[in-house]
């Protein structure tokens, strides 16, 4: 047999688990009264009822009225209240509740007797299965109080934030070149003559000609490539700061009276 369910069946054989707190103690204090007489089975009757009721409790088989307004009241608040109602999810507490009492002696997790809570559940017959009633079942059984905060978490989408056009213009200027040219001009050189007479008479015409050139200039054109341009796109890496409202939870606690709350970190509140 596993040491489960060895000790379910030991818990289930216990005889305070079918009679009553009072009835059971009862019983054990009449045993007392009938060794010691009438007077000690009175005396021990009662003694033991009232022990007895305290076993009762700490063995209960259902969820008291007291603890069942507590989880009413504060289910509007926890995580398990979903999209379900109370009703549905009191089996849950109800199986917390009972298994602290059965099973939490000695400080023990709920992780460590989560299988025999859960086992308790399912013999509930309650519309939840156990993976939706856990949160409940564990509240119950640790009365933990689960403090929330929200977290920024950045998400980066790629927008188009411009936009680069490239053309080309046509620019009319004027530009002056210095091209080399030639020309011919007319040397008139004159030297003596020697003198000697002639036979030809003064003033009669006499005409030289001598053609003149020199080089024009024309301006013809011509498209020649002058240089490419290539465009190209590159990430670079930025920082972007970024900010936000977010809220989260803190424990407060209300005392009255003399009470004293001292928090696991050693601070009083």
């Amino acid at each position: 047999m596993k040491d489960d369910e060895r000790k379910q069946s030991e818990d289930t054989n216990h005889p305070a688990a079918f009679l009553g707190g009072g009835a059971a103690g009862a019983i054990a204090g009449a045993t007392v009264g009938a060794i010691a007489g009438p007077l000690g089975a009175a005396a021990g009757a009662v003694v033991g009822g009232l022990g007895g009721a305290m076993t009762g409790e700490a063995i209960a088989d259902d969820m008291p009225q007291d603890e069942e307004n507590y989880w009413r009241e504060q289910f509007d608040s926890r995580p398990e209240k979903a999209d379900t109602s109370f009703d549905a999810v009191r089996p849950a507490y109800k199986s917390g509740y009972v298994g602290a009492m059965r099973y939490g002696d000695q400080g023990a997790p709920f992780n460590e007797v989560e299988d025999r809570i859960r086992e308790d559940y399912q013999n509930e017959h309650s519309e939840l299965d156990w993976g939706s009633a856990r949160d409940a079942a564990r509240d119950a059984y640790d009365r933990t109080i689960v403090l929330r905060e929200e977290r920024l978490r950045p998400q980066k989408e790629r927008v188009q934030t411009g936009e680069v056009e490239l053309r080309k213009e046509v620019i009319s200027e004027t530009q002056t070149i210095e091209v080399p040219i030639q020309r011919e001009e007319i040397v008139i050189e004159r030297r003596a003559a020697d003198g000697t007479s002639t036979s030809g008479e003064i003033g009669a015409e006499e005409v030289i000609r001598v053609p003149v050139s020199e080089e024009r200039v024309t301006l013809e054109k011509e498209v020649i490539n002058k240089e490419e341009i290539r465009v190209e796109k590159r990430l670079v890496e930025d920082t972007a700061t970024v900010s936000g409202t977010i809220r989260k939870e803190e424990l407060a606690t209300n005392s009255s009276g003399d009470s004293k709350v001292i928090d696991n970190t050693g601070r009083n509140r």
